[in-house]
């Protein structure tokens, strides 16, 4: 059985925590792919026992003290080699270093964290495009052969499952990746099939759907 979304213009914000969550998991799983060393000293380092209120009110006290020396530290060394008073390439470098360092020691001390990217912006982004008119006749239909991606105006084309490098699925959204595209369908578009025949296929033909309605 085909399942075929009907596609409409998505109008307001109202699936932005979705979609922006779909994103960073995307980009954490594409760089746990190319980075796995990282991310397995990261895991390790988020395994450890939860830090109180106090010791991390403390610990960003002390990453602002390092950050205001840093920064100190690198305008002492790097502005004067910019300002063509040199003082050799390596008091430059370590200038460069520190202002770099210090940034990221400010950056350290907020609750965000330095991992912790905010996906609102592009999420944002991408939501604003999927509002647009054109949208409005466009079909997806997944298939067992493959999928196919309608536009309103202009020729089918297709996506082999094996192609698929992502495949999300949250309360309201499917957002699929091939590549080069990021596809974003709402559920309430489903016009022939059920959600959970839909699921069995996708899950039979691609190893990469990811469930986040949790």
């Amino acid at each position: 059985m085909d399942y075929v979304f009907e596609l409409e213009p998505i109008e307001g914000e109202e699936l932005l925590p979705q979609l922006a969550a779909a994103l960073q998991a995307r980009t954490e799983l594409v760089s746990r792919a190319r980075y796995p060393k990282m991310w397995r000293m990261t895991d390790r380092l988020g395994s450890g026992p939860r830090e109180s209120a106090e010791t991390a009110r403390r610990r960003r006290a002390r990453y602002r003290i390092w950050g205001v020396a840093l920064l100190a530290l690198g305008v002492f060394l790097f502005v004067p080699s910019i300002l063509g008073k040199s003082m050799g390439m390596l008091p430059m470098l370590v200038g460069a270093l520190s202002l770099f360092m210090g940034l990221q020691a400010f950056r350290w001390s907020s609750d965000k964290g330095l991992l912790k990217t905010s996906f609102d912006q592009p999420a944002r982004q991408l939501l604003q495009g999927l509002s647009a008119p054109g949208r409005h006749g466009g079909r997806v239909t997944f298939a067992n052969a493959g999928i196919e991606l309608k536009p309103s105006a202009g020729d089918a084309s297709g996506v082999d499952y094996r192609d698929v490098d992502y495949l999300f699925e949250t309360s309201d959204l499917i957002v699929f990746t091939d590549g080069a595209r990021i596809i974003v369908l709402r559920k309430a578009e489903l016009a022939r099939g059920d959600l959970d025949g839909w699921r069995e296929l996708v899950v039979k033909k691609t190893e990469n759907y990811i469930d986040l309605r949790a």
